[in-house]
């Protein structure tokens, strides 16, 4: 007999509003807890399943979604794919067959800023995950705007379900990571760049660390990478730290 829900804490885990992760006849109870935890981990849990055959009460769901398994008390289920994407503006599907259409494909570094888009644009997206015996029939495939090859070898080129979902979460959540860090942290203006600019310069020049035949190759190498780097106004703030303490260091010698 399968368990009931666990007794105890069942508050509903924190949503990354925008995205719904929907899931197509998943086989394995196991992998069913495991994709929970992934989003769990990630701060996902908008989940809706199609056709499930896995239990979400078994035994190994629970086990293997651990702190998250409240979230397989809140999923929602489907008989059809198209009734699991209502009200969304946009189906990615993630699959490793590339096929014929390859103007349907979205690289998977392009995947997190197309995200981050459109939940500022307030737009939903769901995320479809395949069963873990076979790939997307056509239509399941025409039901999808965009497709997604996660990158993977040759020899080994197939992912489990669990670890295709916590591949794509994380690199969604990643790069919101990086843009709550850069707002804490206040992102350094042109102004404060070009101070931290003629500050490495200064210090290039009073230890000798210059390209006499070419003078700006070094400087332009420094920009390219800070630029490149996007770095925030405390990071600014350390690197010309570090500047005046060199020279401060090499002036009271």
């Amino acid at each position: 007999m399968s368990p009931s829900a666990p007794q105890g804490d069942t508050t509903l885990l924190p949503s990354s509003s925008g995205v719904r992760l929907v899931l197509i006849e998943t086989q394995q109870p196991g992998n069913l807890g495991a994709v929970a935890r992934a989003m769990g981990n990630m701060g996902f849990s908008e989940l809706c399943l199609v056709q499930p055959q896995a239990d979400r009460n078994h035994n190994d769901a629970k086990a293997m979604a651990m702190a998250a398994y409240p979230l397989l008390q809140q999923v929602r289920f489907f008989e059809k794919l198209t009734d699991a994407l209502e009200g969304c503006h946009t189906a990615i599907g993630f699959t490793r067959r590339i096929g014929r259409q390859r103007r349907e494909f979205l690289e998977m570094k392009e995947l997190a800023s197309f995200v981050q888009t459109a939940r500022r644009q307030q737009e939903k997206v769901a995320l479809i995950f395949g069963p873990e015996s076979r790939g997307f029939t056509t239509e399941e495939a025409n039901a999808c705007q965009l497709l997604v090859r996660i990158p993977s070898t040759e020899k080994c080129p197939s992912l489990n379900l669990a670890q295709a979902v916590m591949v794509v979460c994380y690199e969604l959540q990643r790069k919101q990571w990086q843009f709550e860090e850069m707002s804490r942290s206040g992102a350094a203006t042109i102004e404060d760049l070009e101070g931290m600019y003629a500050h490495l310069q200064e210090t290039l020049e009073t230890v000798s660390f210059t390209d006499e035949q070419n003078p700006v190759r070094i400087p332009r190498v420094l920009r390219r990478f800070f630029n490149r780097a996007r770095p925030t106004k405390q990071e600014v703030r350390v690197i010309r730290g570090l500047c005046r303490n060199v020279l401060h260091q090499l002036k009271n010698k």
